[in-house]
């Protein structure tokens, strides 16, 4: 630890500029130092760069037989898993009208079995609020986002529990989910097959949209610890797989990993 030996220089550097801290240098100072932090914890959502494909390339040794990709937008995620996984069985599911459309455009050549329903902890029917681009289509009225709402529409909404006893499926190898502040949600759809740690890993986003729909961090740990999983952020070249901290409440994400505690070895080759 090297905190020990900066300590005596940076207090004086901290009295200094909480005493000047409505300081015009300092404030653009602030936000450059923000933006850096930004940086560091990969606050990235471009799969090719942010450690998304990594995890994929890893996951190979599973030789998985049923993924879900849950929020899936036009295809473009479920398109890189088919070029990773060219036998495995995946399931796309977007709920909104356009994107299921283009999503659905792809399917045959892309082998997917795709479904416009949104996923989530009760089966019935939900508004989907679009706020700009579908990416940013939701369940939620997200808030402070900057964004311009343009309506709802209805949609049918499903518990994962309820759609793979409809379709007879008894274990998913790897559950990917991007529903923009719904993720906990969709993972607590899922309740009975974690419960029974019949998903082996599930990958779930968390960041500002969590704000809107006051799920944190932390939920997302007891979920997945009292259930046998382990979580990590995913970074560029790895996983960091650890304990809960309040530190990392940041809504910073963006993507997070639970794997069973019991794939070491996989959890090791992520790490």
């Amino acid at each position: 630890m090297i905190w020990p030996y900066i300590r005596p220089v940076a207090n004086p550097i901290k009295s200094f500029y909480k005493r000047n801290s409505r300081n015009l240098l300092f404030e653009q100072f602030s936000r450059f130092g923000l933006a850096i932090n930004r940086i560091y914890e990969n606050r990235n959502y471009d799969f090719r760069t942010n450690g998304e494909l990594e995890v994929i390339r890893k996951l190979k040794q599973l030789n998985p037989e049923i993924i879900l990709d849950v929020g899936a937008n036009e295809g473009a995620y479920s398109e890189m898993l088919r070029g990773n996984f060219p036998d495995s069985r995946i399931m796309a599911f977007e709920p909104g009208k356009e994107a299921f459309k283009n999503l659905e455009s792809k399917a045959s050549r892309l082998l997917l079995n795709v479904y416009q329903i949104a996923l989530a902890d009760y089966s019935g029917k939900g508004n989907l609020y679009q706020t700009g681009p579908s990416e940013h289509d939701s369940l939620l009225e997200l808030e402070g986002m900057n964004r311009e709402e343009q309506g709802f529409t209805e949609v049918d909404v499903m518990t994962g529990d309820d759609f793979i006893e409809q379709k007879g499926i008894k274990s998913i190898d790897f559950l990917k989910i991007d529903t923009e502040g719904s993720d906990l949600k969709v993972i607590r759809g899922f309740e009975r097959i974690f419960a029974k740690q019949l998903i082996s890993v599930c990958q779930f986003e968390y960041g500002y949209a969590n704000i809107t729909s006051r799920d944190l961090l932390i939920d997302f740990y007891r979920f997945f610890e009292e259930r046998g999983y382990v979580v990590g952020k995913i970074y560029p070249k790895r996983v960091l797989f650890r304990n809960y901290n309040v530190r990392q409440e940041d809504f910073l994400g963006p993507n997070y990993l639970a794997v069973k505690n019991d794939m070491t070895d996989l959890i090791k080759m992520l790490s």
